[in-house]
């Protein structure tokens, strides 16, 4: 949560699939902890040390002291008489069991120790700082912000978190069919709050006129005319289709079912919205422009 609050992407590996190679592909910084949950076996330390040795960075939080450490368990049955699960990982590279807080080498990585549960990190404003400062030394500068924004062809997905480093909104310019938004209303600005998400397509990035954009049904049987586009959709009974079509210009005729259909032209965008009952067996839609 400290890395995401500030804006800063990351992601799961989890440690049953270490022994897949790929696994750590392309992983500079790895944090992990013991605290509460423990690994089933002991040949994930295995790859954990490997991954470390060939220049790794292993930012490892924890007491060891939750009392879940001494369940009767691999790391202390058997041949093994570790206090904590991680004092099979730590000998694996050399360093001793219970190890203090603070960096060790091995190989061409090394293993950053907190001793701290990693609750402590959100419980109290400022409480990450620690956390952040391990992460920097172990991967670089990082951009720090309080927004995320992923591009998909046309489809934009931004989100702004609250708590972040700012309260300032993301802005955007251009022109964007809100999916978010039932109505699939078109905006040439657009702010996104902090707390909040927008589901966006950039009708900057779309195919070729004419091309339905999105709608809440399944288009088949698509023609497309010089003057003219037609297509069925079809979607469950009961329920209110919208469709935002793209369309060379304003059409003259629109029709559903071969009746006069409700539409609104956005010459913004030039898109048609349209729409009608949805009908599982199918709705016939016929456009001139």
């Amino acid at each position: 949560m400290p890395l995401l609050k500030r804006g800063v992407p990351v992601e799961i590996s989890h440690i049953e699939n270490l022994s897949y190679p790929k696994t750590l592909d392309g992983v500079k910084v790895l944090l992990m902890t013991y605290s509460n949950m423990k690994p089933l076996d002991p040949e994930a330390h295995t790859y954990l040390a490997q991954w470390i040795k060939k220049g790794g960075h292993l930012i490892y939080c924890a007491t060891d002291a939750d009392p879940f450490q001494t369940v009767s368990e691999w790391w202390n049955t058997g041949d093994k008489h570790y206090a904590a699960p991680s004092d099979h990982l730590f000998a694996q590279m050399g360093i001793e069991a219970g190890a203090v807080e603070g960096t060790y080498r091995y190989g061409k990585g090394d293993v950053r120790i907190l001793r701290h549960d990693p609750k402590e990190f959100v419980m109290q404003e400022g409480g990450d700082s620690l956390l952040l400062e391990a992460v920097k030394d172990a991967y670089g500068p990082i951009e720090e912000k309080n927004h995320f924004v992923l591009d998909r062809d046309a489809y934009k997905l931004v989100a702004v978190v609250d708590e972040g480093v700012s309260d300032a909104p993301y802005r955007l310019e251009g022109c964007f069919i809100d999916l978010y938004d039932a109505d699939l209303p078109v905006y040439t600005e657009l702010s996104v709050q902090p707390g909040t998400q927008r589901f966006l397509y950039d009708v900057s990035k779309a195919p070729k006129a004419p091309a339905i954009l999105a709608a809440a049904s399944r288009a088949y049987d698509i023609q497309k005319g010089k003057r003219s586009f037609s297509y069925v959709c079809k979607s469950p009974v009961e329920t209110v289709n919208v469709t935002r079509i793209l369309l060379p210009s304003k059409p003259v005729k629109v029709l559903v079912n071969g009746i006069a259909g409700d539409f609104a032209w956005d010459e913004g965008s030039h898109t048609c919205l349209l729409r009608h009952d949805n009908q599982p067996d199918g709705v016939t839609v016929e456009i001139e422009w």
